[in-house]
Formats: C-alpha cells, structure tokens, sequence
C-alpha cells in the first residue's frame, strides 16, 4: 500500500463496530433492568392500593356494623374463599384470589390484646386487621398492611 492511500483497514472497521456492539449492549441491558424496576415498582404500588382499599372498606363497615365473621366475608371481592378455622387469638382468617387484581390475599382478623381478651375502648371491641398481598399462593409478601379497627359493638 502507498502512504497516501485514504481509508480503513479491515482491523479498524472489526473494532470499531465491536466497541459499538458494546456499548448497545450495555444500552440495552439499562433498558431492560429500568423496565423490569418500572414493572415491580407498579405492582408494589398495585398492591399497596388494594390493601388499603380493603383496609378502608373494613373500617367503613366497622363504623356500622357489629363484628362477625359475615361483616367481613362482605369485604372479599369473590364467593370463592378459604375459610381457615379460628383459634388462639385469631377471630378469622381468609385466603382468597381476586381475579381482577390478580392477587393471592390473606385476610386475618386478630383479637387485639396481649392478654388474648378483647380490649374495649367505650365499650367497644378492638381488633387487629392484618392484610397480606402475595402474587402466587405460597409465594413471598408483596405488601402487608395492619390496623386496629373499634367496631360498634359485638
């Protein structure tokens, strides 16, 4: 070859264009973790929103009905629910899958005292309302959410 030919060899074009793979490759797997971080962080938020639309739903229907186990069944968005039996200081307890949301859900309704007696404030029974959201049956807690609820009366 002449010194004053003008071009690239084949060893410059084979590295530039691997430098460029690289760096797309590096592109991509940012876009692919910020999509899998936007999907998660949605489905936390799902999940946050449910378990407190259930959480409010529960207050509202304790600021007007007394506690049983029928008050609560009206809160669970299906038919098709586990009913697990009562014991300790647990007063109810449901596991049920909410097709709309697609969420596995455990309802738990708790005596509210150290002592396994209901605490009554004004006269009126405490308990502790737990809420847990999981994608699958058996699969890790997304969200649990927990709050004592005064009901109006046994």
């Amino acid at each position: 070859m002449g010194k004053n030919e003008e071009g690239f060899t084949l060893i410059e074009v084979v590295a530039s264009l691997l430098i460029i793979i690289i760096i797309l490759l590096g592109f991509i797997s940012l876009f692919f973790s910020t999509t899998k971080s936007t999907k998660n962080a949605d489905n936390m938020f799902n999940a946050t929103y449910y378990a407190q639309q259930k959480m409010e739903e529960i207050y509202i229907y304790a600021k007007n009905a007394n506690w049983n186990s029928t008050t609560i069944e009206s809160v669970i968005p299906t038919s098709s629910f586990e009913k697990l039996p009562p014991g300790g200081d647990i007063l109810a307890e449901y596991n049920y899958f909410d097709t709309t949301n697609d969420f596995y859900c455990t309802l738990r309704v708790k005596k509210y005292s150290p002592s396994a007696l209901p605490v009554l404030v004004n006269n009126l029974p405490l308990t502790n309302i737990i809420i847990e959201i999981r994608e699958n049956k058996q699969g890790e807690i997304k969200e649990k959410m927990e709050n004592i609820i005064e009901w109006k009366g046994i």
